[in-house]
């Protein structure tokens, strides 16, 4: 049985917001030249639909197929400006299979992103709340890559609720709002693919000395994702457990950390992440950090 620390409780909530705590944003749209507005949700910006950027992606070892959207994958990043969602996004260009990436993001990507051929970048505030032009993009959307988180200890932020919100709620909400609100098509699952990290636990009241507000939420995390999953068998989740993750244009002074840890290159973290968002693996959900070197070592030649 697993249990749950009484002193991290978590609200359910996806509407729901303290507003001494939580700016509210009116919602601004943009669709091509459409500017749509009104309410009080999050603000929605859509970026870019088209460019005509094509061919090999750094760090992957295929080039892009050209499909069209009828016969390929729309998938959705998050955290497409940090180190490891940038990469994803890269990786999901490059996979032959996957004709259409849309990044949610707080801030704006790189031009070099956000104008490929592939991706549609939108401009999103509050990861708790979907309005509904957001979900009609994303609505034939057919897995969630999940890299948005924080760095470092949770108690090292001034309002540790906030790294709650982050690790826990976020992910937990954008779960279910695509579970509920996204077309499923019953031949194929919706998957949902959550960057972890090492060292999550099972048992929340089991004594942590190192990362020990990290772990348990990350845990906490992974759990309420499992949750959706036993009572929808078309929503699959699946949990990269990373430990060092090492940038691929790293020199050599900045390596030296890495040499005494377990580590993945970030090219091979989001490899893995990009396959098992296309593919899955079964009834194998949670990779850790040796399977995934390995996994990704098989994927890209290496």
């Amino acid at each position: 049985m697993h249990h749950r620390n009484p002193h991290m409780k978590y609200s359910n909530r996806i509407g729901e917001k303290k507003e001494a705590e939580r700016s509210v944003f009116r919602r601004r749209v943009f669709v091509g030249n459409t500017f749509i507005s009104g309410g009080q949700l999050s603000s929605v910006v859509i970026l870019s639909t088209s460019a005509s950027s094509t061919g090999p992606i750094f760090g992957f070892g295929y080039r892009m197929t050209p499909a069209t959207a009828k016969d390929g994958m729309k998938v959705i990043v998050t955290g497409a400006t940090g180190l490891v969602g940038s990469a994803v996004v890269r990786s999901c260009i490059a996979h032959p299979e996957i004709t259409s990436v849309v990044i949610l993001s707080r801030r704006a990507v790189p031009a070099s992103v956000s104008q490929h051929a592939k991706v549609t970048a939108i401009l999103h505030d509050d990861f708790l709340v979907y309005p509904r032009e957001l979900l009609e993009a994303v609505d034939d959307a057919v897995a969630c890559l999940w890299a948005l988180g924080l760095k470092g200890e949770p108690l090292s932020y001034a309002n540790s609720s906030y790294a709650q919100e982050v690790e826990v709620e976020f992910p937990l909400a954008a779960a279910r709002t695509f579970a509920s609100s996204l077309s499923r098509d019953n031949s194929r699952p919706f998957r949902f693919i959550l960057c972890s990290g090492v060292g999550a636990v099972l048992d929340q009241e089991k004594p942590l000395w190192m990362l020990r507000d990290t772990r348990r939420l990350k845990t906490l995390a992974e759990e309420s994702l499992h949750d959706i999953t036993s009572t929808d068998p078309l929503f699959e989740t699946y949990t990269c457990r990373p430990c060092g993750i090492v940038p691929e244009d790293i020199g050599w002074l900045a390596s030296v950390p890495f040499m005494l840890m377990s580590k993945v290159r970030v090219v091979e973290l989001a490899a893995v992440m990009t396959e098992l968002a296309v593919s899955g693996s079964g009834d194998k959900r949670i990779w850790e950090n040796d399977e995934i070197g390995r996994w990704a070592k098989e994927l890209l030649g290496a």
